[in-house]
């Protein structure tokens, strides 16, 4: 909390920058956001995939034992 109002006020105030940012440095930026994006969504995707497919062997298995007469815990 006590870096919180400093941080803003450093934030939200304007400053001259006597600096040069290199076109280079936005597409990397560029880039770095993308690619967080597209790894989330990949990962997210496979976990997903896993729940699905466990959720699915768990009834396929439920399945099988009443047809075989036992009975399902």
């Amino acid at each position: 909390m006590k870096l919180f109002l400093p941080t803003l006020i450093l934030i939200f105030t304007c400053r001259p920058a006597h600096a040069y940012i290199d076109p280079g440095s936005g597409a990397l930026i560029w880039q770095l956001i993308v690619a967080f994006f597209l790894g989330g969504i990949f990962y997210i995707r496979k976990v997903i995939t896993f729940l699905i497919r466990y959720s699915n062997r768990k009834d396929k298995k439920t399945k099988t034992e009443t047809k075989n007469g036992r009975k399902a815990a």
